[in-house]
């Protein structure tokens, strides 16, 4: 499929090593620097993420999870800067209760002041201890902890001036002449029912 870019559109992918499988959450901000972003304004955004990865979901995250590297792209044209951010890496999460299976999760969604698929995101938690987990639904507690960590990645990217966004590519099916961007306002738990993610099994995972 050929490059759709975005203008002012970063990608933050934070890639793991999660059971022996590779994984990642992906992540938009917009760049309000006026210019292009060069390779080292987009390593000091990998370690904005890094530093949240760190205070709040390394403590809750299984001892399992390895974050490897924090890849980021300028997404505004098919050959802009890329950086990897590997300072302090890898590290691993620091809970050491058992790890349930790659692919259990929980849909963390990502809402902005518009409405409509194109003005929503979502984010599937990495590494789920059997601690947090009570048949088939998070603990009321697990859940608050991992959402108020989802809240400290969008308020202290705000406060950054590089807001945590939703890129739509798409719009009924079809590709957009080019990507936008949607400030997130609020994350929020729809429920606390674990998803699934099937490339997360073993034998799928790659990035």
């Amino acid at each position: 499929m050929p490059f759709i870019p975005t203008p002012n559109g970063i990608q933050v992918e934070m890639r793991y090593s999660y059971l022996g499988e590779r994984c990642e959450n992906v992540f938009w901000t917009n760049w309000t620097g006026g210019s292009p972003p060069a390779a080292a304004d987009l390593s000091t955004i990998g370690e904005l993420f890094w530093e949240w990865w760190d205070a709040q979901i390394k403590p809750i995250q299984s001892a399992n999870a390895t974050l490897r590297e924090i890849y980021v792209t300028d997404q505004s044209a098919a050959d802009g800067a890329a950086a990897t951010f590997t300072a302090g890496l890898p590290a691993d999460g620091g809970n050491v209760l058992e790890p349930l299976p790659g692919n259990v999760s929980l849909c963390i969604s990502l809402r902005t002041a518009k409405r409509g698929r194109s003005f929503r995101g979502r984010s599937y938690i990495i590494g789920l201890t059997e601690n947090q987990v009570a048949g088939n639904a998070l603990t009321a507690p697990s859940a608050a902890a991992w959402l108020a960590a989802y809240d400290v990645l969008v308020s202290s990217l705000a406060a950054s001036s590089n807001q945590l966004c939703v890129c739509s590519k798409f719009s009924l099916g079809l590709p957009r002449a080019a990507g936008i961007l949607t400030p997130v306002t609020d994350a929020v738990i729809v429920d606390n029912v674990v998803d699934s993610q099937r490339r997360r099994l073993p034998g799928r995972g790659s990035y």
